[in-house]
């Protein structure tokens, strides 16, 4: 059983939202990837810095914090945002609420986890937010993402796999906006149609 996720907070995000998120942030014209996600080894905040060490004019977004003492991790991530390579192009937001907002300013929206998940969230929320998805191929992500229909797919623990997959969707918008669309169709369509039942929240597929 997939966990319910509203669709009503993203679907009410307009431009006027995200502007003012890029406006606030000192955004507006530079192409923007983001990463949701608490800080920790497994989630891939490396990988993105990595890739972004090929993408020369790309800044990456990174919402969230370490929750369970992963305090060296975070102190090595920093440094290797550091590095005069990335300087200026990587924002670090900690935790914050307006996560909608958040995605609706984003370009891209990353899932890096080097370990397979169920069911991350932030790839369901990123296509609900009508954003390209770019997520690691394992576990879950065989379920939320079809590559090259509803998102795209890259090799676990590759910098460089999900570098390429960045430049081709900045590269293309009208493929971009294809891949957003029929991402958000999907999720809408396969995941967050919930019914409550004895308590639970199921969610009805149309795989059941």
């Amino acid at each position: 059983m997939y966990d319910g996720i509203a669709s009503d907070p993203f679907d009410q995000i307009g431009p006027q939202q995200t502007r003012q998120i890029r406006q606030e942030l000192g955004l507006t014209e530079v192409p923007l990837v983001g990463l949701f996600s608490r800080l920790s080894p497994w989630k891939g905040q490396h990988i993105l810095l990595e890739a972004l060490l090929q993408l020369p004019e790309v800044h990456g977004l990174f919402v969230g914090d370490a929750l369970f003492g992963e305090d060296e991790y975070v102190a090595k991530i920093k440094r290797m945002a550091a590095v005069p390579e990335l300087a200026g192009r990587v924002h670090w937001l900690g935790f914050r609420r307006d996560i909608p907002a958040l995605m609706g300013a984003c370009d891209i929206v990353v899932h890096a986890s080097t370990e397979p998940e169920p069911c991350a969230r932030i790839a369901v929320e990123g296509q609900l937010a009508q954003k390209p998805v770019i997520a690691t191929a394992a576990g879950g992500m065989f379920e939320v993402i079809e590559d090259q229909k509803t998102g795209r797919l890259v090799a676990p623990d590759d910098s460089t796999d999900l570098a390429t997959a960045i430049r081709e969707i900045l590269a293309d918008p009208l493929a971009a906006s294809a891949l957003a669309i029929k991402g958000q169709q999907s999720a809408q369509n396969k995941i967050c149609t919930a019914t409550l039942f004895g308590g639970r929240l199921m969610m009805l597929s149309d795989n059941y």
